[in-house]
């Protein structure tokens, strides 16, 4: 079968930009999580991704008769990469990182795996989930099949218990990083509500968080402790049957309900356990096993020792009620099938389950902006309708795939269907951005303004156009928000929920924000009206119940006293519980120190100023471009003068270099300076050289213990500055004991 060219795509135009080469609409976020996650060895441009995994699927569907001959298998091919190249669709990471890299590909992202109760099967199963974690891919496990902590043993001597093995399963996924790459490993731990141990499972995760704030309040940064802490690298949740949440609700003071309580009130602590409920799940699998366990995100809900592949539509490009996104489900259904048959599976359980049942997890991402789009509140009843109607239509157009697939291969498992699954929601991070969306799966958008924090030291701002599109066509009071002035209620959350699970073979990956005053009862509430509403499965997160939590909220103006601001990571970085108050503008002296920096960005000069307080902190700067005329002038000093506003008004210099640093657009290049080596824009030089020249500098100098040479304690205060400055691309380099690696260029300096 012959490969795709970009003569296939005449319509898209592309850029080479410090990524890569790209269609020209993709963002620079965009551009920036490609090139990090999945470009393979010598790929540098999108299309040498798209082209390697669909030309990899195509040839193996001709392969196995998917296609009458080769022509039908390269116009499948062509039609998928147009969907990838136009940010219409997008494949589970794993796909990306090894369909074409690796012989035998993990292709699933998601894996349910089950251990028994000997230790010959709980070591093995951390073996086989530190092989899952390597290739990108998440696991989850029920370990009810262990006897309780206490029981006596056939040789002699007591049960350990399921919660004391979780501390092993938990240090292996601290280790391996997913997919290789700077992802955390993601894992599910579950207990049945009926386990001796479940008063001890749902209180673990809250011991050791208290164990991680009595640290930060000590000091410690708040990354290193919650590093010192167990269980941090998976979710908890506890399966209810329907039995127990009847008991539960309509038995005053029963074991149910207390137990209930203990759950509600340790999700109100510290953001786990989630609940799953075990007869919903059940009732809607076709076939005749039990369902006792999920994947990481609880998205994934099948038998054990099976896996997933997941893909999602964007259909904030693409309107469900289109030919296009009919041909799209059609295609991509061939696809995963196709992958399920190629995937390399980490046991031969795993593959038989697989291969026989073929489960898959068709979903959508961008439903939260596209109802902003279109001016329908999020947790509307008109929310509600939009969401139920594209629901049914992705599950008619997928049963119609599958159908059309049994016609031609069969279906293993004798059902009407070649696939026993074939739809759910999941999370959709990463390739949501790749996809520039400007909502994740089923979420709503997130706020007005957001900040991710990568882990590779570098953030990633999001300002969602639909907000503008909805307060332009729409008005100010359809921008509704999760952690906005319009906030969506936890109730409207479960609403959207309802709307689609009728329609989804699985479940749904969705958290319920809660407000930071919300109670214990508040949240008991709200996993009762989730059973209630038939879900299968309901993760609730009250704001600021973490130390650290996945986003940075930017206020369009200061929040009250006292109120936090929640920042922070999906991938591990700091946290700020409260907020820096101003009380009003600090202005400089008239007669103030200064002083003056020369630089050059791509051969453009400047001058920056930096006015000092008699304490010798920035006040004020000023830029002066030479030679550039008005336009970019003008536009320097703008910003040097809504920086020094903020410096007045009490914003820490930190925030607002770590704010600017990676701004990019031109002029950009290098800059003849041996601290700084290159720079994206004028903007991106003068933050780095801020942060580099007052944060820490003016301490007393440490040596390197390699050098010898003379260091300001900066670089040992500053994390993403310990390996110090990149000699290709002038960046700030990271240290992993005698390693240093470049996250921006991948530089490496002496570990291999």
């Amino acid at each position: 079968m012959k490969y795709i060219t970009k003569r296939d795509y005449k319509d898209i135009k592309w850029v080479l930009n410090e990524w890569g080469e790209f269609p020209t609409y993709f963002s620079d976020n965009a551009c920036r999580i490609v090139s990090n996650h999945y470009f393979a060895k010598d790929e540098e441009s999108f299309f040498d991704v798209v082209c390697r995994v669909v030309t990899e699927i195509g040839k193996a569907g001709y392969t196995m008769g998917y296609f009458q001959d080769e022509g039908a298998a390269f116009g499948f091919a062509r039609r998928l990469g147009g969907y990838l190249l136009h940010q219409y669709a997008a494949f589970n990471s794993p796909v990306y990182y090894n369909l074409g890299v690796n012989e035998n590909p993990q292709c699933s992202a998601c894996f349910i795996q089950s251990v028994e109760d000997d230790m010959d099967s709980i070591l093995d199963l951390a073996k086989k989930e530190g092989k899952l974690f390597k290739h990108g891919s998440g696991t989850g496990t029920n370990l009810s099949t262990l006897r309780g902590k206490g029981a006596p043993l056939s040789a002699g001597g007591e049960a350990s218990g399921p919660v004391a093995f979780m501390h092993m399963y938990d240090a292996v996924a601290s280790t391996i990083k997913s997919g290789g790459r700077t992802r955390r490993a993601a894992k599910m731990v579950l207990l049945d509500c009926d386990h001796p141990d479940i008063e001890e499972f749902v209180a673990c995760k809250v011991e050791e968080d208290r164990k991680a704030r009595k640290m930060i309040n000590a000091g410690m940064d708040p990354v290193e402790a919650y590093d010192n802490v167990r269980y941090q690298n998976g979710n908890h949740s506890v399966r209810l049957t329907d039995e127990f949440m009847q008991r539960a609700t309509m038995s005053d003071g029963s074991m149910e309900g207390g137990l209930l309580d203990k759950i509600a009130a340790a999700t109100w602590e510290c953001g786990d356990p989630g609940v799953q409920f075990t007869d919903a799940i059940n009732k809607a699998c076709p076939i005749d096993k039990p369902i006792t366990a999920s994947n990481p995100c609880s998205e994934f809900v099948f038998i054990d020792e099976s896996a997933c592949n997941l893909a999602s539509i964007n259909i904030q490009k693409v309107d469900p009620e289109s030919e296009l996104f009919a041909n799209i489900v059609r295609d991509m259904v061939f696809a995963m099938d196709i992958l399920v048959s190629i995937s390399g599976y980490p046991t031969k359980d795993i593959e038989f389950n697989s291969k026989y049942y073929r489960p898959i997890g068709l979903g959508l991402t961008g439903a939260g902006a596209s109802l902003m789009m279109e001016g329908i509140e999020y947790g509307s009843i008109e929310a509600f309708e939009a969401l139920e109607s594209t629901a049914l239509l992705l599950r008619r157009e997928a049963v119609q795939a599958s159908v059309e697939l049994h016609s031609i291969l069969g279906s293993p498992w004798g059902g009407s269907m070649r696939n026993a699954q074939l739809t759910l929601m999941a999370p959709t991070g990463t390739i949501s951005f790749m996809m520039d969306t400007d909502s994740t799966g089923i979420e709503p958008v997130m706020a007005e303004h957001t900040v991710k924090y990568l882990s590779d030291g570098t953030t990633m701002e999001m300002e969602p156009l639909c907000v503008e599109v909805a307060r332009t066509m729409w008005g100010e009071g359809k921008v509704k928000t999760a952690l906005g002035k319009n906030p969506v209620t936890p109730v409207e959350h479960l609403y959207m929920m309802q709307a689609m699970q009728p329609y989804l073979s699985g479940a749904i990956s969705k958290t319920i924000n809660m407000p930071h005053d919300c109670t214990p009862e508040d949240i008991r509430e709200i996993y009762v009206k989730a059973w209630e509403m038939g879900l299968k499965c309901v993760a609730v997160y009250r704001d600021g119940s973490k130390a650290y939590q996945p986003v940075e909220k930017v206020f369009s103006e200061w929040p009250d006293p006292g109120e936090g601001i929640p920042v922070g990571n999906i991938n591990d970085v700091v946290f700020v519980s409260e907020p820096a108050t101003p009380n009003g503008r600090v202005r400089l002296p008239d007669t103030r120190d200064s002083t003056t920096h020369k630089f050059s960005v791509g051969g453009v000069e400047g001058y920056l100023t930096v006015g000092l307080y008699s304490e010798g902190y920035p006040g004020e700067i000023f830029l002066n471009i030479s030679k550039e005329g008005s336009t970019i002038g003008g536009l320097c000093d703008a910003w040097a003068t809504a920086f020094s506003m903020g410096l007045q008004y009490g914003v820490p210099l930190d925030k607002l270099c770590r704010k600017f640093k990676g701004s990019s657009f031109s002029p950009s290049g290098f800059t003849g300076s041996d601290e700084i080596r290159s720079a994206t824009s004028i903007v991106d030089y003068v933050a780095s050289w801020l942060e580099l020249r007052f944060l820490g500098a003016d301490d007393i100098d440490i040596q390197d213990e390699e050098s010898g040479d003379d260091i300001p304690t900066y670089r040992k205060e500053i994390p993403y500055l310990s390996g110090g400055v990149c000699p290709e691309c002038g960046k700030p380099t990271s240290r992993t004991g005698s390693c240093t690696t470049c996250p921006y260029c991948g530089w490496n300096g002496g570990c291999g």
